[in-house]
């Protein structure tokens, strides 16, 4: 005979999926995440969910036990994930827990992939960069708030909203309002230093 499930059957099963599903979604939000298959992704929900629910269920038994779009469901099942989230993506960007492993000399792996991640998830205003291409060419630009770097790890392009020439003297000068994007297959280094006015920048 087929299985009935009941309101409060369908919230027992979705506790169990949507903290972790909510929490590593926001975090997403902060830092790259790797590309798992679909079985890993389950499990890391399942992992989160079940330490999130052997906390909250203690202090908040009910949200489960009763009508499964309740408040309580609510605000603990998806409010909650998101405060978690929230947490653990600020907590990666800012290595606060690593950064006191650290003092404790205790090494651990950084959870950001990549050099590329870590570098622009941490650029908090406009930076110049110089970017050396693979055929010699170099594309001077100012990275500012309508920049753009990919955070995909198949196709890193560059999106530089403003490009600078150079004068007689070597000074920097600015090409109106152009932009360039940049394949990720023609970048074979990028350098950055903090932005100073055009004038002072050599």
């Amino acid at each position: 005979m087929p299985t009935s499930f009941t309101p409060s059957d369908v919230a027992s099963i979705l506790a169990y999926l949507i903290p972790g599903f909510i929490a590593i979604s926001v975090r997403s939000q902060f830092v790259t995440t790797p590309h798992l298959q679909n079985s890993e992704r389950l499990l890391s929900y399942l992992t989160i969910s079940v330490i999130y629910d052997a906390i909250v269920i203690r202090f908040f038994p009910g949200a489960i036990a009763g009508s499964w779009f309740g408040i309580g469901f609510i605000l603990v099942f998806i409010v909650g994930p998101i405060i978690v989230g929230v947490i653990l993506g600020v907590n990666t960007q800012k290595d606060f827990v690593r950064g006191l492993l650290a003092k404790a000399r205790l090494t651990t792996i950084h959870p950001i992939p990549t050099a590329w991640d870590w570098k622009f998830t941490n650029i908090t205003g406009e930076q110049w960069v110089l970017v050396n291409l693979k055929n010699g060419d170099e594309i001077r630009g100012l990275l500012g708030s309508d920049s753009f770097a990919s955070s995909n790890p198949i196709d890193r392009d560059l999106y530089i909203q403003w490009i600078y020439g150079t004068n007689e003297e070597g000074l920097w000068i600015p090409l109106g309002d152009r932009g360039v994007l940049i394949a990720t297959d023609e970048i074979r280094t990028i350098e950055f230093w903090p932005y100073v006015p055009p004038g002072d920048n050599s």
